[in-house]
């Protein structure tokens, strides 16, 4: 029976240092010492915390939210607040030459 696929490989939970470890208890020597494995003991623990529905985790969302909003801050404080354009753009009316539309960004000619 093949204990170690590949396939079974996980690298907090069933990685190399837990073979190396079962390869030395089969071997009759001393296991590895307990710290080698710790951190991916701790990231194993830590991921299933995260997975878990009491956690509060959303699966980063709101980390992404929070980091564009401190884009838009930083870009407000160092740039400035964008200026409003002086000529307002009616629906069907062409945008003067050279300017985009306030729609989206863009002329028809984009």
């Amino acid at each position: 029976k093949v204990e170690w696929k590949g396939c079974t490989y996980n690298v907090l939970s069933r990685n190399c240092h837990s073979f190396s470890d079962v390869f030395c208890r089969r071997l009759g020597v001393a296991p590895l010492p307990t710290w080698v494995n710790d951190l991916a003991d701790t990231g194993a623990q830590t991921v299933d915390f995260l997975d878990s529905a009491d956690s509060g985790y959303d699966g980063g969302h709101a980390l992404v939210d929070f980091l564009g909003s401190l884009k838009s801050r930083m870009y407000t404080a160092i740039v400035g607040e964008p200026e409003a354009d002086s000529y307002e753009q009616r629906p069907g009316q062409a945008a003067p030459a050279g300017s985009h539309s306030v729609h989206g960004g863009r002329s028809a000619h984009d």
